[in-house]
C-alpha cells in the first residue's frame, strides 16, 4: 500500500513531464539522477519548483546530499574534495509523491 493518492502520482507525473519534457517511462522507481538525469543546476530548480507545485516544506533539505553541483563552484570543489565522492542518496519519485502526500 502507497502513502499517497493516485491523484497526487498523477499530478507528480504531470509536474515532471512540465518540467523536463518527454522522459519516457516514470515510475515509482524512476530515479531523479539515474533515470531522470537531474543534477547541478537543473535538479536545483526542478526541486524549487517540486516544493513550489505541491506546497512542501523545504525543511532542513541538504540539496548537496543528494545532488551535484554545477560547473566549477571553488567552495563545492573543496567540499568534493573533502567529501572524496559524489553524493550517494538518491531521489525517487516514490519519495517525491511521499512528501507530496
Amino acid at each position: 500500500m502507497t502513502s499517497y493518492s493516485k491523484e497526487t502520482w498523477t499530478g507528480l507525473c504531470q509536474f515532471v513531464r512540465e518540467q523536463l519534457g518527454d522522459v519516457g517511462s516514470l515510475s515509482p522507481i524512476s530515479n531523479l539522477q539515474r533515470d531522470l538525469q537531474l543534477d547541478g543546476d537543473d535538479a536545483f530548480e526542478f526541486m524549487e519548483a517540486y516544493a513550489e507545485w505541491f506546497g512542501v516544506s523545504k525543511g532542513d533539505f541538504a540539496f548537496e546530499d543528494y545532488f551535484g553541483a554545477e560547473g566549477l563552484n571553488p567552495i563545492s570543489l573543496v567540499r568534493a574534495l573533502l567529501r572524496r565522492s559524489k553524493p550517494t542518496t538518491l531521489i525517487t519519485l516514490e519519495m517525491l509523491a511521499r512528501a507530496a502526500g
